[in-house]
């Protein structure tokens, strides 16, 4: 077959092509509907029912009494109506070929009648979707009872929904929003929810004006004109969370009736009067409320405009804006604490976090996912209540840019878990909302932990301007003396501002400076200058247990963070502390890597066990390592500077890390693992205290760490395990293997007491092997749970020297059970001789010697 006008030589007709289009519109009509359509007149253009919208071109005699500008783009949809109405063809089967041909989905036009839309869409979505019975009766609800209109009316570009399309979904909305406080019926739910969908701050914006819905001059307005309401009301569909935890059986109706019966009628039409200045300030019990209401609802108490919304997102973390908009949003209302926590506990059951250090989680800090909260055990609304009651006592008023950087340990020191006063609480006025929850602290709380701040790293609730005295004056004190260990009540008066992100660590620091800058003496200290200011180079702090410290290690200081900084304190001498105010930039350019290595040691448990440095100082570092900003070998870096600096032995470290962090070096071995410095994640390796072995690790940490080089900055920076290897071969070249020798035939029955081997070999040695073979021995508690090494201790299998080995028995060494040697003197004596091959590497002339006294 020859191709012609865009058919193949199949008949079939050519996607895309014009042919293409015009044979599908063709379909549309048949041979005697196109054919009526010669005998149209200009009286077939006065009246039409509206149906569609379809692009045709404009005749002359439509316009003639009109303004042309007031058409704009309904002329063409005037026309093609008008044609189409003339033909005769019926509406369903318009409907049809709008559905299936054209793939038109009526559900992207919630907005109402294409025909009416200000301006044309160039560009809609297809549907690709199987539900083509759905979207027919969407249709079909959507053109059934619509009236007759004129061409001029049509042409008169006003809202012509209050007129004729009382049935179309803006009209129920615009209804509903002017009476939203009031509880919907089924059917108006119905008709309203696909409506109401995620892009409904947008239409918002665009649909709803003071002038469009009645009584919007008592609400507030934003926006440049001051035309657009700050409030908007939502229907609160379940989270998939919801609807899992309370039943699948539950409509998304119930739902909304569910967090309707939350407020009174006059608490939710307080609402509409929230003005940006409500989301200044917020109290945590309130925020922590929305936050779990927002487990269980999709924007319970509603929405804010989005260039308000736009502010906080700037401000906050992703997902705590809307939190804290729901907590503002309920403070407003003045609802009591006690009815949203029935509501939550009684309605929702709510299930609380178990454990010790869990439960004093807030949720609106620690949003857990999906899986976590269905996760959490069950248990009695007696139990939920008083968990979630402790939880919100005392909770502090903050501010939204302290809650954007607040974290869960600085509100631990803050608040201690206390019940509801017994005293109740009366409900707040609606005309006069309450600013306070009504939980009630207790009579005697620490002044000094109340005053404090709010959040790890956040700014503080109380301003250094002086309202505060107690904090101010503790820093005043402490910042010049810093060296000297602080008492439990100090530190708890001070770990709110001088603990937290190291950006606002820093801030306070520099604002101290100021502060401080004629009462304190900074004459020994290393000062920069930056920003036109001058500011010590070292910045102490009040470290605390690190997040990823394992809870069974069941440390001390792991849930007491004064028992962390005792802990940390006790590390360095007092004048090794003092030392640190004279680090300079200099001391930051080369290092030991064993210092650096036990820095990144403590680092895993604490967080900056031994201060920071000025941003000024790591941003040098930051560019001479040419790695990011947070990388761990930057954190690293300055612990090991910082402890090289102060003065304190490595051997003295080495034991801190064994006895107090119950360090465990056997996770890590050289000839498979990097050490903890040279590591891209790092996690804690600590066994419990229970836990022997004490001078085997010792012993491994310090051999694992005793020749380590000294690095400079940048070579450390991309340091990797094997360019370590490579140079400490080269720093120690391997020596020659010393003469063989039998141990087995070592006569020591006449040596002397002063002999250098029996010095070397029984003095310390032997006595070192005994301890290692009791240790080896020693049994392992049953229920004591660790990470044993990995390599197991080393199995003689044959005799070199031809003698037979003896049999063997199973001992446990280490946690592992092994096959060693019946005979203890053969064993002994083979250890025997490992050691004297090690003495004559290390000391030759002296093996020499003794060699010729034993008769070798």
């Amino acid at each position: 077959m020859v191709e012609e006008g865009g058919k193949t030589q199949s008949g079939q007709v050519e996607n895309g092509s014009d042919f293409a289009a015009y044979r599908m519109i063709h379909a549309t009509l048949t041979k005697a509907q196109w054919k009526k359509l010669r005998t149209v007149s200009a009286e077939d253009f006065q009246r039409f029912t509206p149906y569609g919208s379809v692009n045709q071109h404009v005749t002359a005699k439509i316009v003639e009494g009109t303004d042309p500008e007031s058409w704009s783009t309904r002329l063409p949809w005037w026309i093609t109506g008008c044609l189409l109405q003339h033909s005769g063809v019926s509406i369903n089967s318009l409907a049809h070929f709008c559905l299936t041909d054209l793939k038109y989905d009526p559900y992207y036009d919630n907005a109402g009648l294409v025909c009416l839309e200000k301006s044309a869409v160039s560009c809609r979505e297809l549907c690709d979707r199987d539900d083509f019975t759905d979207r027919l009766q969407k249709l079909k609800q959507r053109l059934a009872g619509l009236p007759t209109i004129s061409a001029t009316g049509f042409a008169s570009q006003k809202n012509l929904v209050s007129e004729c399309l009382f049935d179309d979904g803006d009209v129920w909305e615009h209804a509903w929003v002017s009476r939203y406080w009031e509880p919907l019926e089924r059917a108006g739910y119905d008709r309203l929810t696909p409506i109401v969908s995620h892009d409904r701050q947008n239409r918002w914006r665009r649909s709803f004006t003071s002038g469009v819905v009645d009584g919007f001059e008592s609400w507030s307005m934003c926006g440049k004109e001051g035309t657009t309401p700050v409030y908007m009301p939502s229907l609160s569909p379940w989270t998939p969370l919801g609807k899992r935890a309370l039943g699948t059986e539950l409509s998304d109706f119930e739902a909304y009736r569910m967090i309707y019966q939350s407020l009174s009628e006059s608490q939710w039409k307080e609402l509409k009067a929230v003005t940006a200045g409500d989301l200044t300030s917020c109290d945590l019990a309130y925020v922590e409320l929305g936050a779990i209401i927002s487990y269980f609802f999709d924007a319970p108490y509603g929405l804010l405009d989005h260039s308000i919304m736009k502010q906080l997102n700037t401000v906050m973390r992703l997902g705590q804006a809307r939190l804290w908009v729901t907590g503002c949003l309920l403070q407003r209302t003045g609802v009591m604490i006690e009815s949203l926590i029935d509501f939550c506990v009684n309605e929702l059951n709510y299930l609380p976090k178990t454990g010790t250090e869990r439960a004093r989680q807030l949720e609106c800090l620690h949003i857990d996912g999906f899986v976590h909260y269905c996760g959490r055990k069950n248990c009695t609304r007696f139990y939920a209540r008083h968990a979630l009651t402790r939880r919100l006592a005392g909770l502090p008023k903050v501010s939204a840019a302290q809650f954007a950087t607040m974290e869960q340990s600085t509100v631990d020191n803050l608040c201690r878990p206390i019940a509801l006063a017994s005293k109740p609480s009366t409900s707040p006025s609606s005309d006069q909302p309450s600013d306070q929850p009504s939980v009630q602290p207790s009579d005697h709380p620490p002044p000094e932990r109340k005053s404090s701040k709010t959040g790890a790293g956040g700014p503080e609730v109380v301003p250094v301007s002086g309202k505060t005295p107690g904090v101010i004056e503790c820093e005043a004190r402490w910042v010049p003396r810093y060296w000297r260990p602080l008492g439990e009540d100090e530190y708890f008066t001070l770990r709110g501002s001088m603990t937290g992100l190291a950006a606002h660590r820093r801030k306070r620091w520099r604002t101290l400076s100021r502060l401080f800058s004629t009462e304190l003496d900074w004459d020994d200290w290393t000062m920069v200058s930056r920003d036109g200011r001058t500011r010590p180079l070292y910045i102490p702090t009040l470290t605390s247990a690190g997040k990823a410290l394992p809870r069974e290690l069941e440390h001390s200081f792991a849930t007491n963070p004064f028992a962390a900084y005792r802990v940390v304190y006790s590390s360095l001498t007092e004048q090794e502390w003092k030392r640190l105010k004279t680090v300079s930039l200099e001391d930051f350019q080369r290092c030991k890597l064993a210092f650096v290595e036990l820095g990144a040691i403590i680092s895993t448990f604490f967080d900056d066990p031994y201060g920071m440095v000025d941003q000024y100082l790591t941003d040098k570092i930051v560019e001479a390592m040419r790695i990011g900003p947070t990388s761990g070998r930057i954190r690293f870096w300055i612990a090991g500077c910082l402890l090289q600096h102060s003065g304190v032995s490595i051997d003295h470290l080495c034991e801190f890390c064994i006895t107090k962090l119950n360090y465990d070096p056997f996770f890590k071995r050289y000839d498979t693992r990097p050490l903890e410095c040279l590591e891209k994640r790092h996690v804690v390796h600590a066994i419990p205290q229970d836990d022997g072995g004490v001078d085997g690790r010792l012993q491994d940490l310090r051999a694992r760490i005793r020749r380590l080089p000294e690095v400079s900055v940048t070579e450390y920076a991309h340091l990797s395990k094997e360019e370590l290897d490579q140079k400490m071969r080269q720093m120690n070249p391997p020596q020659m293997d010393p003469p063989k020798i039998d141990a087995m035939h070592v006569d020591t029955t006449h040596m002397e007491a002063t002999s250098p081997v029996w010095r070397l070999s029984s003095s310390s040695d032997s006595a070192e092997i005994r301890k290692d073979r009791k240790r080896k021995e020693r049994p392992t508690p049953p229920l004591v749970k660790r990470r044993w090494r990995r390599s197991r201790p080393q199995v003689i299998d044959s005799d070199k020297d031809g003698r037979t080995p003896p049999p063997k028995k199973q001992v446990l060494a280490r946690g592992v059970w092994t096959e060693v040697y019946d005979d203890q003197e053969y064993f002994a004596n083979r250890e025997l001789e490992e050691v004297v091959r090690t003495m004559w590497r290390e000391h030759y002339q002296v093996l020499s010697s003794c060699l010729e006294l034993l008769g070798y």
